[in-house]
């Protein structure tokens, strides 16, 4: 997730909870979804295309958080 941010991504998993918390549902979406696709979990597609919601939302607030961090700690142009 986010490769030109990876590295940004992991400093602010480290310093900020709410960071880490949308990182780690997120990853808790992705693990339900790959189950219920791959037929080791129950689930119907409807279930799939909503936890897809969420997980899209969650990508949408990560990339936006990674956005303006990175805003933040560029130097001031001149």
């Amino acid at each position: 997730m986010f490769p030109e941010y990876r590295e940004l991504l992991g400093e602010l998993k480290r310093s900020n909870r709410y960071v880490l918390r949308l990182c780690d549902r997120y990853q808790a979406l992705d693990h339900r979804i790959q189950l219920i696709e791959a037929r080791l979990e129950p689930g119907s597609p409807e279930e799939v295309e909503f936890l897809k919601r969420q997980k899209l939302g969650l990508t949408d607030e990560l990339h936006g958080l990674l956005r303006q961090a990175n805003l933040d700690r560029a130097p001031a142009a001149r």
